[in-house]
């Protein structure tokens, strides 16, 4: 699994809350060469967009099968994840999106804004 996204300054403390977002005003994209679970979803071997829809006490990752336009198109979405919140020690000045190793066969992307981190689970089937 890789991710790529345009580096993007962090603007105030979130994200507009309620709306579709994504650093650096394109679509972060998703690369798996594994088939992947997500929530109750299987997403095959593959590239996909990912989105952001912030909200004040949880955020949603959005998987989604487009990855040639730069507008998000909610008909396309193949996966919704919840993502739990917490606060990080220092403020970022920059989206970060990384993985970690959280368990055998799992691991999370994380997202850190500011001071807010969020991280969604992914694992193998």
């Amino acid at each position: 699994m890789s991710v790529r996204y345009e580096p993007a300054p962090v603007h105030g403390d979130r994200p507009a809350e309620s709306r579709v977002w994504s650093a650096g005003e394109s679509p972060m994209y998703l690369f798996t060469t594994t088939v992947l679970k997500a929530g109750d979803t299987e997403i095959p071997v593959g590239a996909y967009s990912l989105y952001v829809i912030p909200l004040k006490s949880q955020w949603t990752l959005v998987v989604n099968k487009d990855v040639t336009s730069k507008k998000y198109d909610a008909q396309q979405d193949i996966a919704r994840l919840p993502m739990d919140l917490g606060s990080l020690d220092a403020a970022e000045k920059n989206v970060q999106l990384l993985f970690a190793h959280v368990a055998p066969k799992q691991c999370s992307l994380r997202l850190y804004y500011g001071k807010t981190g969020a991280w969604a689970v992914f694992s193998e089937p």
